[in-house]
């Protein structure tokens, strides 16, 4: 595992670190596929019990991760704290 894996593991609770690694190995098991498909997504996602939309979100800081790059924080939910005119 990188230590850019360790780290971000490192932040979060340790009650969140076997959910956290699961999602790592299902993602990375995607990651490594030659040529995924929708099927192999739906696959992926079901297995934690997530939405297809949502297993992208969840693989590209992964894929970031895996480049080297720390991920950029999530920019959803900055217009819901933003101040309306």
């Amino acid at each position: 595992m990188s230590e850019e894996i360790v780290g971000q593991l490192a932040t979060l609770p340790p009650n969140q670190w076997t959910q956290a690694l699961k999602r790592l190995s299902v993602v990375d098991r995607y990651l490594r596929l030659p040529s995924p498909n929708s099927d192999d997504v739906d696959r992926c996602a079901a297995e934690l019990q997530i939405g297809p939309r949502s297993f992208f979100r969840l693989a590209a800081p992964v894929r970031e991760l895996r480049a080297g790059v720390l991920p950029r924080p999530s920019q959803q939910g900055l217009h819901s704290t933003r101040e309306r005119r």
